[in-house]
């Protein structure tokens, strides 16, 4: 595996001689840096991965030996319980062998604060920038299999209150930015504000009930503004209603995350798309559930349920159900070497896909993962991991989109 882009072979230089200073640090440091309460953790990581698909297309499946060093930088400042602030940076630093017009970078800066008075009020804040132009598709799958240079940023903040050791109030604003740098995607720029408001009953000492209401308005501006024949009275503007019952399972615990199903409503702003095809409103249960199960020292259990309206990746589709089911489990072998196996199914509907003639569309995508994990040191570990993937059409009108992917991977890792 040669890496043929000079341009990335120097970065790639300068990456790999921080692994290795990385690592010197550690051993003759043997601890974390300090200065005072604050605290820094760099971090290096380096993955080679072989991929039989990089463009994830069925009938032209290009095979490429893949190679990503993963720089970081945390710094962590720990006051009383509940105040912190936390801010870091990482970047991935991608390289093809074979295809390097593939080649990318991505960055990923961010910073979060909290703030927890003793009567109660507690405050916390998020703010996260993702640069990258991955060919892995954007959160609803729009740009998969191709280069897409894009940016989106995130800003999160959560104001709640404590009323002694039964009750619980919580605020939360979501702001959500995507931005592609390409002219031919400037359609799918969106800006998203969300708003909620969550009520929490202590059951027990180790769990809660809550209910939530939220409230987001997505507005693509690029449509509004006439980008690829779109306007104002055509564009895919729209509000959705989530509301939700669940159990959250506190921290620390053998039973943690939560369970959070309820019903959600997708209203479109305008009547007619840009084709005159008619916007549908829809509506559906909604989950959002994690969970993680630890019944031994060496054993972890994990399962996540999702379920969503997401905006649609193409033109004919103004939104489709997205449903996500996963199962892990890893576990130690010694205290050294520990094995995880993954299986994830997603299934995408597109109920109101319209086209002339064509029949409901939806896919359903598989994904399979075995790997095993290795701590040489206590800040030195490495691993591998085989991951295979398939996406399946229910009608062979749309097997344009179907793709096997299979990938296998080595990777090490130091944090110091």
């Amino acid at each position: 595996m040669i890496i043929k882009s000079k341009a990335y072979l120097g970065k790639w230089g300068l990456a790999i001689c921080f692994i290795f200073c990385l690592g010197a640090a550690t051993v003759s440091a043997q601890g974390n840096i300090r200065l005072g309460k604050l605290k820094v953790e760099l971090e290096a990581a380096y993955k080679a991965e072989y991929n039989d698909n990089i463009a994830l297309d069925e009938t032209d499946g290009k095979k490429d030996y893949i190679h990503t060093v993963t720089p970081g930088v945390v710094l962590k400042y720990e006051g009383k319980p509940g105040n912190f602030l936390h801010a870091g940076y990482r970047a991935d630093i991608v390289a093809y062998n074979d295809y390097d017009e593939s080649n990318y970078e991505a960055h990923m800066p961010f910073i979060s604060l909290g703030f927890k008075s003793p009567r109660g009020l507690y405050m916390t804040a998020l703010d996260s920038y993702v640069s990258t132009a991955d060919p892995y598709g954007s959160e609803n799958q729009y740009g998969e299999g191709r280069k897409t240079r894009r940016w989106n940023n995130s800003l999160g903040l959560t104001l709640g209150y404590e009323f002694g050791r039964k009750y619980k109030i919580e605020s939360d604003y979501l702001n959500f930015m995507l931005r592609y740098k390409d002219g031919a995607d400037d359609w799918q720029n969106r800006i998203d504000h969300r708003y909620g408001a969550s009520f929490f009953y202590r059951l027990t000492d180790k769990s809660s009930l809550f209910a939530q209401y939220r409230h987001t308005r997505a507005e693509y501006d690029e449509q509004n503004d006439g980008v690829a024949g779109w306007t104002s009275s055509t564009s895919q503007d729209y509000s959705l209603d989530d509301y939700f019952l669940g159990v959250r399972f506190d921290p620390g615990r053998k039973l943690r995350g939560e369970i959070k199903l309820g019903y959600g409503r997708k209203n479109f702003d305008n009547e007619f798309d840009k084709t005159s095809n008619s916007y549908e409103d829809q509506s559906s249960w909604v989950a959002e559930t994690g969970l993680t199960y630890t019944p031994s020292q060496k054993t972890e259990l994990s399962y996540k349920l999702g379920r969503s309206i997401e905006g649609s990746p193409d033109t004919d589709s103004s939104s489709y159900m997205d449903t996500f089911m996963g199962v892990n489990i890893h576990h130690s072998i010694t205290r050294q070497l520990s094995l995880g196996l993954g299986l994830d199914w997603n299934f995408n509907d597109y109920s109101d896909e319209d086209i002339s003639g064509a029949p409901d569309k939806y896919f359903n995508i598989y994904t399979a993962r075995a790997g095993a994990e290795w701590a040489i040191r206590k800040w030195f570990s490495g691993g591998m991991e085989y991951q295979y993937k398939r996406k399946n059409a229910n009608d062979s009108y749309y097997q344009d989109a179907e793709y096997g992917n299979n990938i296998f991977s080595l990777h090490l890792s130091a944090r110091f």
